[in-house]
């Protein structure tokens, strides 16, 4: 072999050799930049991944709502949750003209099947009503909640409108008869006899 075709051998091998360097190179940097520095992946609509999967934890997380519904009517939309302020009804019900407040709850995470459930509202320390439920069955809402509706408490003292009702609530699992979660709200009474609204 001659000295021309040697050098062009040669020649031939180093310029392979340093296009494999380039792109081994090109691919191991383009690895190192989306470490941290390169754009989020992002699913078909444009969102970012993290963002969604941030999304679908929060969704995902435990919880226990208080709320009213409309009375008999069991679905979410007739479900309105009560944050610490809001009112609380004494509404004269349908059952021999008792006089009464109409809870209910949603809950995710927590209960896979029936449960116990204590209810007690209280106002100046005097408690007007309490209610203990066992072998309870959540409504799956079609929303990712449980619901539980039409919750009855009697009220003893219909005179207390306008004054600060301690609501508590406790779920408790029925079938571990051990796990259980507790919510506390602070609600304005409402109606009642004599009536009082704000």
């Amino acid at each position: 072999m001659s000295l021309i075709h040697r050098l062009l051998i040669l020649l031939l091998l180093g310029t392979l050799l340093a296009c494999a360097g380039d792109s081994s190179s090109t691919s191991s940097g383009g690895d190192a930049t989306s470490g941290t520095d390169s754009a989020p992946d992002v699913v078909s609509d444009g969102t970012a991944l993290d963002s969604v999967l941030d999304a679908a934890d929060v969704e995902e997380e435990p919880a226990l709502i208080l709320g009213v519904n409309e009375v008999l009517q069991k679905h979410p939309s007739a479900f309105t949750a009560l944050e610490d302020g809001d009112a609380l009804e004494i509404e004269l019900g349908g059952f021999n003209g008792l006089w009464m407040m109409v809870l209910a709850f949603k809950t995710r995470g927590y209960f896979p099947e029936r449960v116990i459930v204590f209810a007690d509202v209280t106002v100046d320390g005097k408690e007007i009503s309490s209610l203990s439920l066992s072998k309870q069955s959540l409504e799956p809402g079609g929303d990712g909640w449980d619901y539980y509706y039409d919750l009855f408490l009697i009220a003893n003292d219909t005179t207390v409108g306008g004054k600060e009702a301690v609501v508590d609530l406790t779920v408790r699992d029925y079938e571990g008869k051990e796990f259980e979660v507790s919510i506390q709200k602070k609600l304005l009474v409402v109606g009642g006899d004599p009536p009082y609204w704000p």
